[in-house]
This record gives C-alpha cells, structure tokens and sequence, in this order.
C-alpha cells in the first residue's frame, strides 16, 4: 500500500484545495466536532472531523460531516447547489444518553456539551444554508436516529425556519 498511497498532513484550517483533476476539485476544512472534548492520547494524533467541497463542471457538493457551528464550514459551503447535512434533536438525543447511560450529570457533561455544541440542529443547519446560499439541503446522519423514529418532518421543519430554499431528509440510495 505504501506504494499506492502517499500521505501526508496538510493544514485545513480554513478551506483548502485537496485534490483536483479534470473533472473534479476537492476543497476541505477542519470543522468544529471536537472542539469541546477532551483530546484522547493517540498514537496517530488528535481526532479530527472535516467537511468537503466538491466542485464538478455541473454542481458543486458540499457535505458538513459532524460538526457544530462553524464558521469555515459556512465559507465553504457559499453557493453551493447542495448542503448534504447532518442534523441533531438536542432534546430527543439527550434523553436517550442519560436514559442509556444513568450516570450522574456531572459525568454526563462533557458528552451533553460535545452533543449541544458540536452537531447542528435543523435551525442551525438553516442558518448556515442561508448565509452560505446553497440552493439545496439534504438532511442525512439523524441523531438519535432512533429506530422508533420514522418521521423527518421535524427536522426539515425547523431547518426550514431559517431557509427559505427545498429541504429533503435523505433515505439510503436516494439520488440527487
């Protein structure tokens, strides 16, 4: 492998352009999901999550991944023709960890602070669709995503309350 790939570290700080080829440029930046937590001791560094661009002579792509509000995934994200989104219920996803793990909420915090400020509610995904002017979301990677959770509605509702543009939550192999 070590033949095949060549890696290196690179900053992402802000956006950056990672690959590029004739049909395709690749931007990406370091987004904001582990800002809050405490960095485990790794033998291959801190845990890091990003959030990519993809710019194709049609359409330019731009997914979150995990992430909080951020303000380098908002410059990315400008005028994209799609948002590809994660998006948390705070509230529902809360009363699931403490009912799963019944720990004090002093030993919970750390977990509901990474929860609050390191995921995007469907408002804060509205927000960074309107300031960016993406044409499009797509809502994807639901927390809880509970089983018992059928209904989207919720998600795409309070997303819409923000922006103004169409809103879908995804299913497997839907296409855009």
């Amino acid at each position: 492998m070590a033949s095949i790939v060549r890696a290196h570290d690179i900053d992402v700080t802000a956006p950056r352009l990672i690959y590029r080829d004739d049909l395709v440029k690749v931007w990406a930046v370091e987004n904001s999901h582990y800002a809050t937590l405490e960095p485990r001791q790794r033998g291959y560094g801190p845990a890091r999550s990003y959030a990519y661009r993809f710019e194709t002579p049609g359409r330019v792509v731009v997914f979150t991944g995990d992430t909080g509000p951020s303000p380098a995934v908002e410059r990315l994200a400008v005028g994209a023709d799609v948002l590809v989104s994660e998006v948390i219920d705070l509230d529902k996803t809360l009363a699931l960890v403490r009912e799963r793990w019944r720990a004090p909420e002093a030993e919970l915090k750390p977990v509901i602070d990474h929860m609050a400020k390191e995921h995007l509610r469907p408002e804060d995904v509205g927000r960074l669709a309107a300031r960016a002017g993406v044409k499009m979301v797509v809502l994807t990677h639901f927390a809880p995503g509970a089983d018992e959770e059928t209904d989207p509605s919720p998600y795409v509702d309070g997303v819409r309350r923000e922006y103004s543009g169409p809103v879908v939550a995804a299913r497997d192999l839907d296409e855009f």
